[in-house]
């Protein structure tokens, strides 16, 4: 299978995606899937908690993530996380 351009998508983005495929992926996996460092990713995910676009809990030894999709993807957007993500 042939990779999509990703450079267009920006690292959040692309985490959303990864994350709505398999809600359970670790920071490690993130950063290896998405060839990005991992430092990089932690701080994403940091983000888009803080912008309420995202929850991580920790059940057990795995995170797992819940991506709120009904969430504006900013103040100013009309579009959902949803919207992108069915773009996506």
């Amino acid at each position: 299978m042939p990779r999509q351009p990703q450079a267009l998508l920006t690292t959040n983005a692309r985490i959303l995606r990864a994350v709505h495929t398999n809600p359970r992926m670790s920071l490690v996996e993130l950063a290896d899937a998405l060839e990005v460092h991992e430092t990089t990713i932690r701080r994403a995910v940091k983000e888009l908690e803080a912008q309420g676009l995202l929850t991580r809990v920790r059940p057990g030894r795995r995170n797992r993530y819940t991506i709120h999709t009904d969430q504006k993807i900013d103040p100013e957007s009309r579009g959902t996380v949803g919207d992108l993500l069915d773009l996506l």
